[in-house]
């Protein structure tokens, strides 16, 4: 425009900038108008809206949470299904070991495979159509899928199913791949939101699965002291708590973008630069409830591989040892015959010193970044932690061939466990948040997908190499 100075021309040319953003977006109300123009006065002053109370932040991590703690609660209602699987020829116990069926006895292999396979399939399949379904699509038909799922699951607790034991068992089976491509499907468009915000709302989401995680371990260690002496109610308080805890991530889900600080980070989800309004110009589409163009997944991943490739790292390393080879470190003194050295010194220093120690490690990955993003540092890191594997074999680990237990006290696997789980939790969360922020701008979200990708790929080939550990600890 003629006759306006510098600065009027660049408020003009913005306020021409974010009407286009308004009508690619399509129709806003009434009051989502009102909303923006109070995000366009804070951008033209230099200051994004403060997250209030951290709700996002809580947010992101209840969405964490969500995503995991129904299949964490699946796989811990371990009685409940060996009940249901149990020898109904006569009154048998469930603990008697050599009366077991076949399904009891196969049940946690069928269900690992089962949701290994669905799993990186699926995380595959969302990374690369994530770009023709907007995000509310993914999201609500998966959370949706979710809670029929685990509802059906509540309504088997109450159901006789001695009578046909092994239609329950396919029923089961068919519901674990089917809940396990769901959280695939959640998992990486929830990484793919994340990127959209400042770098410890990535943080927020991991701290959520790993909470999930120490909330499945507790209710493992409370059954086991005996609270809860019906395992049909234990499994019922599981599946209900389950279905609970996806409604929560629901209503997560639906408030991050009604607020004003989700709001505006999802349409300029480039605040690293001072030019917001441009940055929402140049992200148009990228809102989460829109399609957007078919994005260049070589060139993305170039941008993030250092990070896809780190936290396959991570995940490898640590499904290689966790659970197969750490669950069968066993306390020097379980000879004392105490109920320590016999049944809790698994359950407490395997399952919840992990889970606790990669949920501290996330948490203090949203307040301490180092190595900084791009530094050879954070694979090196990742790298080292292949350290673990020895240090983990020289336990105690029984059954076990000739090599000799060089850490002969119970101490070294505790200290062991906490240094193993504090380092996956703290540089798989720098992975994450690093990798999307690595991609072009209006590409965020298929980058955390990638990472996603990655993160799932490491699960499955590390889950693969513990076969193959295990098989060298006993024979050599």
């Amino acid at each position: 425009m003629k006759g306006v100075d510098k600065e009027s021309g660049s408020v003009s040319e913005a306020t021409s900038d974010v009407k286009e953003l308004r009508g690619n977006m399509g129709s806003y109300n009434d009051d989502e108008e009102k909303v923006t123009d109070q995000l366009l006065d804070r951008t033209d002053s230099g200051t994004p809206p403060s997250d209030k109370y951290y709700m996002v932040y809580l947010m992101m991590t209840m969405l964490g949470l969500g995503q995991l703690l129904p299949w964490n609660f699946f796989i811990t209602a371990n009685e409940y299904f060996t009940y249901k699987l149990r020898n109904t020829s006569h009154n048998a116990s469930i603990y008697e070991v050599d009366d077991k069926t076949y399904l009891q006895i196969t049940f946690e292999n069928w269900f690992s495979v089962t949701s290994m396979v669905t799993n990186v399939v699926f995380v595959f399949v969302t990374s690369s159509i994530m770009h023709t379904l907007c995000a509310n699509v993914r999201m609500f038909g998966a959370m949706s899928t979710m809670v029929v799922l685990f509802i059906l699951t509540v309504i088997f607790t109450q159901v006789d199913t001695d009578s046909w034991q092994v239609a329950f068992f396919v029923i089961t089976v068919l519901t674990v791949g089917i809940l396990s491509s769901a959280c695939a499907v959640i998992q990486a468009s929830l990484f793919g939101l994340a990127g959209f915000f400042p770098q410890k709302y990535t943080s927020g989401v991991m701290a959520g699965q790993a909470i999930a995680g120490m909330f499945a371990s507790l209710a493992s260690i409370i059954t086991l002291l005996g609270t809860q002496d019906d395992p049909l109610q234990s499994g019922f308080n599981y599946f209900l708590a389950a279905t609970f805890a996806i409604l929560i991530a629901i209503v997560s889900y639906l408030a991050i973008p009604r607020t004003d600080f989700g709001h505006y980070y999802l349409q300029h989800p480039d605040e690293r630069t001072s030019d917001h309004l441009i940055a929402a110009k140049q992200a148009k589409g990228s809102g989460i409830g829109v399609k957007k163009e078919k994005p260049p997944f070589i060139a993305i991943f170039k941008k993030v591989k250092m990070e896809a490739l780190s936290v396959w790292m991570v995940f490898f390393v640590t499904l290689s040892l966790f659970p197969p080879l750490t669950s069968n470190v066993q306390s020097v003194n379980k000879d004392s015959g105490t109920r320590w050295t016999n049944q809790f010194f698994i359950p407490v220093y395997c399952f919840l010193m992990f889970n606790v120690g990669d949920l501290i490690g996330r948490v203090v990955a949203a307040f301490i970044q180092w190595p900084r993003r791009g530094s050879y540092l954070l694979p090196l890191l990742c790298i080292l932690r292949v350290g673990f594997i020895p240090l983990f074999l020289l336990c105690n680990i029984q059954p076990r061939g000739t090599i000799p237990v060089i850490f002969n006290t119970d101490i070294y696997p505790v200290v062991f466990m906490l240094l193993f789980a504090t380092t996956n939790g703290y540089l798989a969360s720098l992975c994450m948040m690093y990798g999307p922020q690595q991609a072009p701008q209006q590409f965020v979200e298929t980058g955390g997908a990638i990472c996603a990708t990655f993160l799932t790929f490491g699960l499955a080939v590390g889950s693969a190499f513990s076969i193959l550990l295990v098989s060298f600890i006993i024979s050599v």
